[in-house]
């Protein structure tokens, strides 16, 4: 498996949704092709997946603040954010430390997980450095993001994930994915 049929696997999307796929797609046109099938959540967590590296923390925090946050989930976004300033140990271990607390169970949490994951080096149960795997970044952002869509004011989750899809749409290329 290749391109964007591998993207559309490591973001977990069903048989139904890789359909709509092609796999010399580019990055921008599969999470278009998503949208207008009707499959916001898709898009949301392929474009997760598709995103650079470097801009998923960001817009997960971007996406939060439109969000109305409970005191948990707003203190894993304090925790992301504060690892985007910081871009350190300490901050990139609180903010792990804070998704483990709350079980990866909520937004706050997921975002946390995603800052935690985003970049450097995890210790495993050994003592040695790993680096996490780069879908794990992306796996916590699109499970942030659709949390925060489903609980959007005003909104469908549907409506929320599109609405959180083509805002980003500008951050992904129309390269072809390889």
């Amino acid at each position: 498996m290749t391109g964007m049929f591998k993207k559309a696997a490591d973001a977990g999307l069903e048989t139904a949704a890789m359909a709509v796929l092609d796999d010399g797609m580019g990055a921008r046109a599969a999470v278009v092709a998503l949208l207008e099938a009707g499959r916001a959540p898709c898009a949301l967590r392929l474009q997760m997946h598709l995103m650079p590296r470097g801009y998923v923390v960001p817009w997960v925090c971007e996406c939060a603040r439109e969000s109305v946050l409970s005191v948990e989930d707003a203190h894993g976004l304090r925790l992301a954010e504060r690892w985007l300033r910081l871009r350190d140990d300490a901050s990139r271990d609180a903010a792990l430390a804070h998704a483990q607390e709350r079980d990866y169970a909520d937004a706050g949490a997921l975002a946390a997980a995603c800052a935690g994951w985003a970049e450097g080096h995890l210790v495993d149960g050994q003592g040695q450095a790993v680096v996490p795997a780069p879908h794990m970044a992306a796996a916590a952002a699109a499970g942030a993001l659709l949390m925060l869509a489903a609980c959007r004011e005003g909104m469908t989750m549907d409506d929320a994930c599109a609405a959180y899809v083509r805002g980003g749409l500008g951050l992904l290329s129309a390269e072809i994915v390889r």
